[in-house]
């Protein structure tokens, strides 16, 4: 099943960086130096152009709040219908971001602290939200080395 990484900074390093590897990840970003520096580190991992985000079914928003809409609203027509948008900015709601979404499913999956120090222990907290206990069992499979509480985005707000 192929996922989709969208950003290259600090989150994006860190969630390749303790993600289940196979070669069904993919990386995209606005800045292809970052993008190209994320890629060496992580040999896993493909570059993504737009044409293959029809065959996406995961995409991991690693953007700024400020980044979503623009990302969101260029692309969000070339993504399937089945598609799961799992945002991880800590300071926008899942409802903003289901607005620019669409009839698209979105999981709120926040991380609880600091990215660059879960890169370095490889290891931390994802919380997620009561409502989305259906996909516990697929971010475990995918983030075996994450630890996952069912919480709320206010909650990470708060502790971040």
């Amino acid at each position: 099943m192929m996922r989709l990484v969208v950003g290259s900074g600090r989150l994006a390093s860190m969630l390749l960086t303790v993600m289940r590897e196979d070669k069904e990840t993919y990386l995209y970003g606005r800045n292809p130096k970052t993008v190209d520096y994320l890629l060496a580190d992580f040999p896993n991992v493909k570059k993504a152009n737009e044409q293959h985000f029809s065959l996406i079914k995961d995409v991991f928003l690693c953007l700024p709040p400020d980044g979503y809409e623009g990302f969101i609203l260029k692309h969000k027509n070339l993504f399937d219908h089945n598609v799961t948008f799992y945002h991880m900015a800590t300071a926008f709601k899942e409802e903003d971001v289901q607005l620019m979404v669409g009839n698209k499913k979105v999981v709120p999956l926040k991380l609880a602290g600091h990215a660059m120090v879960v890169k370095k222990e490889k290891s931390g907290l994802f919380v997620l939200g009561e409502q989305y206990k259906e996909d516990l069992g697929k971010i475990e499979n995918l983030f075996p080395t994450m630890n996952i509480e069912i919480g709320s985005e206010a909650d990470v707000l708060l502790a971040n």
